[in-house]
């Protein structure tokens, strides 16, 4: 599938230079939240794959973000700095009860939502066997890490989107 290696390609990009794509907002962010001690963290990697998947997206991109839904719009309009707006906007967008990504963002990808989702679901499930492999985890923890990085994974990717609302 040539539009698959495209993203691949856009994705390998965003990891190989991410001083230039990993904005200093989300820097902070993730090493408030998980320390820079903890860099071989699995969940610290799981967050910068889906922080990495909007960046490719943003990469290949066949349309641009589309205007703001009310919610986010109130957000955007709380008199905060644009870190505490970005947390709180990834937050609301996470704020979902299934695993990946929610439906309420897809009005705002860049490319098909099935795109989208068939990327998304492979770069997940290939990090979550790469790192259960990797890190050993056993077969008694293998669910809880599974859904903790699936969660994580989402939360990047939702990060990065609300650093463009910010942004626009």
């Amino acid at each position: 599938m040539e539009k698959f290696q495209l993203f691949k390609n856009a994705y390998t990009l965003c990891g190989k230079q991410p001083d230039k794509y990993i904005s200093n907002n989300f820097k902070k962010f993730i090493d408030k939240s998980l320390p820079q001690k903890f860099l071989d963290n699995p969940i610290r990697k799981a967050m910068l794959t889906g922080y990495f998947l909007r960046c490719a997206e943003n990469i290949v991109k066949q349309w641009s973000i589309k205007e703001p839904d009310q919610n986010i719009k109130n957000i955007l309009n709380v008199n905060e700095n644009d870190a505490e707006k970005i947390e709180k906007l990834a937050n609301y967008l996470d704020n979902h009860d299934k695993i990946g990504l929610p439906e309420k963002i897809s009005d705002y990808f860049l490319i098909p939502q099935e795109d989208i989702q068939q990327v998304f679901e492979e770069y997940a499930e290939n990090f979550i066997m790469h790192t259960i492999s990797k890190q050993k985890i056993t077969k008694d923890k293998t669910e809880i890490f599974y859904e903790v990085a699936y969660r994580n994974i989402a939360f990047g990717y939702l990060y990065k989107l609300s650093e463009e609302f910010v942004r626009k």
